[in-house]
């Protein structure tokens, strides 16, 4: 892989050329969110004047030996959190200093750290899965180290801008490509929109109400259920000038005993709500079905069954695999997926707050779609096997979440689910949607559909 056209110059030691494609990487993913107008050398591993030096790690050979887990790993504090340094056991302070012969000395292999999270090189190397094909929470070293809600790549790549701007002696020779502020990615995942009714009676019959139980099966037999509410939720986001993403499932069939679509999406009335949708700037995207993130085949199929342009989505049950689901996606013609995210937690499996283009270990270089990390699912908040927070709890989690990721003008990405937008048991849970909402409009946030961000960055990207 090469950064064509790059402001920065990557010279390394002979023990990292190994690594030269994996840095190539990393430097271009920092260029997608910083533009850098002078251009710079930066040695890793080595020295030249006049250039930022980056020192070497203790476990240079650690990419070659395939390890899973580093053996040295060290804390240091960074723009007011500690975060986690990679490949040694001890610091040497300050992370950043002059250096003789006109070089800045970054105190830290700060680009193998970028590289290790941000390509979800653990999730590579390891094969633990849930019962669900995923790689759980509880093997990361995310969870080991307590960094799920800190999104430390983008730390990493603070102390390089923070090195660029000293090597040159100007804060303006690195700005942000994009429009400061926080960039809400608003999702919907459409599980279920046909069956809330039965969960409706079945609390009432519970609860003794047997005749208002049986008159509301008559009454569904005249109405939309309570979880067929599409129109509602596009109402209300019209209300506040926002727009959001709505992901379908092609497949109604169960696969063992987890469930598919309660819906069929060539019906009618789905066929009609999407078009309702489309005409309005809401985006359609593809729910994938359980196993079609493992099936190249079957996720081509269910594409098909959209019949729209430039569509993009995310796994039902946050199934994934990588690399191999990233594999699946590259030969699909998806152009975005937002899975990436830990289902029992919030916050940041790969430690980055912004979309970029996945890493393709087999060929060395980055996949062409672009992946939109999921940072906060409500059934990751609520539910008992997961997190299971009260309301007030869930909320000042997920604020404080949000504060994280205004900080770095970085994206959050929200999945809620229709039926979470709905009365009885969730009626809490709405107005902790809704707190959120009005929340990130407080911080005067772009909120919209994946796909309106898409294309404002990918032209941002393309223009330089």
């Amino acid at each position: 892989m090469s950064v064509m056209n790059s402001p920065i110059k990557l010279i390394l030691s002979s023990d990292y050329l190994y690594l030269k494609n994996k840095i190539d990487f990393v430097i271009k993913t920092f260029l997608e969110v910083y533009s850098v107008t002078k251009m710079t050398t930066i040695c890793l591993g080595t020295q030249r004047n006049d250039s930022i030096i980056i020192l070497s790690s203790d476990s240079i050979d650690f990419f070659i030996a395939n390890q899973g887990v580093p053996d040295k790993i060290i804390f240091t504090n960074w723009y007011d959190q500690n975060i986690p340094i990679l490949f040694q056991d001890r610091l040497i302070d300050p992370l950043i200093k002059d250096g003789p012969n006109n070089c800045t000395i970054i105190n830290a292999d700060i680009l193998s750290n970028a590289f290790y999270f941000l390509s979800c090189w653990q999730e590579f190397v390891q094969s633990d899965q849930d019962g669900m094909g995923r790689f759980p929470f509880k093997s990361s070293l995310t969870n080991e180290l307590g960094i799920a809600t800190i999104p430390v790549v983008n730390y990493y790549f603070d102390i390089l801008k923070r090195a660029i701007q000293d090597f040159h002696g100007s804060k303006k020779v690195v700005s942000f490509k994009q429009k400061k502020g926080l960039k809400v990615g608003l999702t919907h995942d459409i599980d279920q929109c046909k069956t809330g009714w039965k969960e409706d009676n079945f609390r009432l019959i519970k609860n003794g109400k047997l005749f208002t139980g049986i008159s509301n099966i008559v009454s569904r037999s005249f109405s939309n259920d309570i979880w067929f509410n599409f129109s509602s939720i596009k109402d209300s986001e019209k209300k506040k000038s926002i727009s959001s993403s709505f992901y379908l499932i092609a497949d109604d069939r169960k696969s063992g005993p987890h469930a598919n679509a309660d819906y069929k999406l060539e019906s009618i009335e789905i066929q009609n709500q999407m078009k309702e949708l489309l005409s309005e700037g809401f985006e359609v995207g593809i729910h994938g079905s359980i196993g079609a993130g493992f099936d190249s085949e079957k996720l081509k199929a269910e594409i098909q069954k959209f019949q729209l342009n430039n569509l993009g989505g995310r796994f039902h049950y946050l199934m994934m695999q990588i690399p191999e689901t990233w594999k699946i996606i590259e030969k699909s013609g998806l152009i975005y997926d937002s899975t990436l995210g830990f289902a029992e937690m919030i916050g940041f499996r790969n430690g980055y707050c912004y979309p970029f283009q996945p890493y393709d270990f087999e060929n060395d270089t980055h996949f062409s779609f672009w992946e939109y990390p999921m940072n906060v699912m409500d059934k990751t908040l609520m539910q008992p096997e997961y997190l299971h927070l009260n309301p007030t709890e869930a909320l000042v989690k997920v604020q404080t979440l949000i504060d994280e990721i205004h900080k770095w003008n970085g994206f959050f990405i929200l999945n809620w689910h229709n039926n979470t937008l709905s009365g009885f048991k969730y009626r809490e849970w709405v107005n902790v949607y809704n707190e959120i909402i009005e929340y990130c409009l407080t911080l005067n946030s772009n909120i919209s559909s994946i796909i309106n961000h898409h294309y404002t960055m990918y032209k941002v990207i393309a223009s330089e």
